[in-house]
């Protein structure tokens, strides 16, 4: 191989420039995580700039650059004309000898002595989304803002809080009258993070103005709940909407049961001096209606229709009931309130989230995003959470394999971006990335990782690697694993026995993740597959395998095609083929070399069985164990015994291996209606292995067969 063609480019003024002033000096693109329990860290490069004339300097107001490079300016590496890294760079650091005549320079000379350059570091955008303290919101607060409302009130302050903070950057805030509005931190709607809790209490009301655009229609939007205290007087009248309509001044929203469960949502409208213009009584014929205690959406529609005004309720999604107010002004919002009548607050444990209007009254598509989300999205699976959360965030995002065939989560919860990816992705199990070609983020569930192929073979004497150690250690692994859901229970499975990272091989070695799961029913797969990853019988790991792509230049574009997630396959490296499964890499450039070091852990636990695959479809019978000794490369029939309670294996001509004491076989019949049965076997090991294997050695299916999460 000669020299490497490498491309520095700068995105800015809307397109990707080319740099022609990096310093020919060996550099590190590092890309993903360590290993499988790590959280991704964001991926990094660091490079110098020849910088005489100041060009790059962002400090220079003279540079043709100026404003236009600096912070989190993208950055994009390719070899050889693909793309190998892509983020932000994250800092400038302009430097200079001292003899380096830099005024002449500013002023728009050169200096005729000395060198500038400047460092940069670049890193991948989860680092600018992660540093610092970066907000935490709750799932209702990310969507709502999503969607532009023209006012909004999260309502998820601190339990000391006197007003209430607009969830709009230069929005203003409700203000605390009189009396007391307490805001919980828990028991809001599973998607916020908190809520206002009303008490009786004439004296105590919450207010603000409002400021919108005159479409001509708008919607109020709030979630809600509330308790009967007494059968037959139980009301809340929740939320006041003040218009600069004479005859449609004030819109009232009610909850009550107006004894018997007759109805349980009124809209009351009154014109300017009080009186009542219109009433809308939606109905329902199961106590308690709305005063369950549970949460429930709100939205009150409003629409101008030629001289009239149409409108609305919807509860939950639902439309509840309409209604036609003829000769009247709908009115543009000026103000809200809550309680409407603190005096009528007859209800118990009453509380209001996420106040919030439009200057649309097209409730059914607004109910379509903010009811789900009102439920923390309860039940989503971890890709489109992932992928959803960008969106929010106008992240890039790609992915592999079928998104939705991932984890069934539990309520998004409170956190950041990132914390939020790192839960997903964690509950999933599966990979989550940052691309080569873009800025943004790269997610590959764990049902695309089971039963590859491997993307990459490779023979140990191939002459393609510089490092390749095994490890034989007790890192990453655990045999005693309890898995918790938040707010939820438990689950644990262990390995006592069985294998060589068992409690009785190498004492207990525990693991208790959390795992952000819908239903508790979930636990139990949760414990068995991590216990199934922890445990994985492989005495050595391989965690730095390095690729010389110098030394092997054939391999130049196989090893370029390789991703996170895929599996390496190495031979003649041990008696069996060593599968590893990549989480990350470091690529080392020089202007005449160039290697890769891949960070792996053991592929192995990802092979699962598949009724109709031709390696791992069949199940052997676990309580199998050799009835006598078995001279592996030098018998061909093999006494195989079935512990009481286990079935037998099936007889006839087969066609699959086992694996005893380290000697691969492959069978093609066994004979025999009770235990022990009777295995026939090639005479010699498919692995190569000769020995004697001894009586009561383990017989397993090989690959084995393992029922995945």
């Amino acid at each position: 191989m000669g020299k490497q063609d490498v491309t520095f480019e700068l995105f800015y003024d809307g397109d990707w420039h080319e740099l022609d002033n990096v310093l020919a000096e060996p550099f590190d693109m590092v890309r993903g995580r360590s290993s499988e329990d790590d959280t991704t860290p964001a991926q990094r490069v660091r490079l110098h700039l020849h910088d005489p004339d100041q060009r790059y300097n962002p400090l220079n107001p003279t540079s043709p650059l100026w404003g236009l490079v600096g912070p989190n300016t993208p950055l994009r590496i390719s070899v050889d004309g693909t793309a190998r890294w892509c983020g932000e760079i994250a800092s400038w650091v302009p430097r200079r000898t001292l003899d380096y005549d830099l005024p002449a320079v500013l002023a728009g000379g050169v200096s005729a002595r000395g060198k500038a350059w400047i460092e940069i570091d670049a890193e991948g955008v989860l680092r600018r989304l992660g540093q610092g303290q970066p907000p935490v919101l709750s799932a209702i607060r990310r969507t709502l803002t999503d969607n532009n409302p023209s006012a909004y009130w999260p309502l998820e302050d601190g339990v000391d809080a006197r007003l209430a903070a607009s969830g709009l950057l230069g929005g203003t805030p409700l203000t605390i009258l009189t009396g007391v509005i307490d805001f919980e931190t828990d028991e809001g709607p599973a998607g916020s993070a908190g809520y206002a809790r009303v008490v009786e209490d004439a004296a105590s009301i919450i207010s603000g103005p409002v400021q919108m655009a005159d479409t001509g229609e708008w919607q109020l939007v709030f979630w809600a709940k509330g308790e009967g205290a007494e059968v037959g007087y139980d009301e809340v009248e929740l939320v006041s909407v003040t218009t600069d309509s004479a005859d449609a001044t004030q819109w009232w929203v009610t909850l009550t049961d107006s004894g018997g469960g007759l109805f349980a949502a009124v809209v009351s409208v009154y014109d300017s001096v009080g009186g009542t213009t219109d009433t809308l009584a939606t109905g329902t014929t199961t106590e308690p209606g709305l005063l369950d205690g549970d949460w429930h959406l709100i939205q009150l529609a409003v629409a101008q229709d030629g001289a009239d005004v149409d409108y609305a309720l919807w509860i939950d999604g639902e439309l509840a009931g309409s209604q036609t107010i003829t000769t009247a002004n709908a009115g543009l919002p000026a103000g809200v309130s809550f309680p409407a009548e603190p005096s009528q607050v007859e209800t118990t444990n009453v509380g209001i989230a996420h106040v919030a209007l439009w200057d649309s009254a097209d409730a059914s598509a607004l109910a379509t995003v903010l009811e789900p989300a009102g439920r923390g999205y309860d039940g989503e699976t971890a890709g489109p959470r992932i992928q959803g959360v960008a969106a929010e965030d106008g992240v890039t995002f790609t992915s592999a394999g079928t998104i939705t065939d991932s984890t069934i989560m539990g309520p998004q919860t409170p956190d950041t971006t990132v914390g939020i990816w790192a839960d997903a992705a964690a509950a999933d199990m599966g990979i989550l990335s940052e691309p080569a070609d873009a800025v943004g983020i790269h997610y590959r569930v764990r049902t695309d990782l089971l039963n590859q192929e491997p993307a990459l073979t490779l023979a140990y004497d191939s002459g393609a690697f510089t490092s390749l150690d095994p490890v034989i250690d007790d890192q990453g692994r655990a045999n005693d694993v309890e898995v918790r859901r938040p707010s939820g229970s438990s689950a644990r499975a262990t390995l006592e026995t069985g294998g060589p990272n068992a409690v009785d091989r190498i004492g207990r070695m525990t693991a208790a993740p959390d795992a952000n799961v819908q239903t508790d029913w979930q636990l139990a797969a949760q414990a068995g597959w991590r216990l199934h990853v922890a445990s994985w019988p492989g005495l050595a790991r391989y965690p730095q395998v390095t690729i010389d792509l110098v030394a092997r230049d054939d391999l130049v574009a196989d090893v370029e095609a390789l991703t996170f997630g895929d599996v390496i396959r190495i031979t003649g490296l041990e008696h069996d083929p060593v599968d590893l499964m990549i989480q990350g890499w470091t690529e080392h450039v020089e202007t005449h070399r160039r290697s890769i070091t891949f960070n792996c852990t053991p592929a192995g636990p990802w092979v699962v069985a598949e009724v109709t695959h031709a390696d791992y479809g069949y199940i052997g019978s676990d309580g199998s164990t050799l009835n006598s000794a078995f001279n592996a490369g030098g018998s061909t029939s093999m006494s195989v015994a079935v512990a009481a309670g286990y079935p037998l294996w099936t007889t006839g001509s087969v066609d699959f291996d086992v694996m005893t004491g380290g000697a691969r076989l492959h069978v093609t019949s066994i004979a025999g209606a009770s235990s022990p049965q009777t295995f026939t076997v090639t005479q010699t090991p498919v692995n190569g292995v000769v020995k004697t294997v001894p009586s009561g050695s383990k017989v397993d299916v090989h690959p084995p067969a393992y029922i995945g999460m």
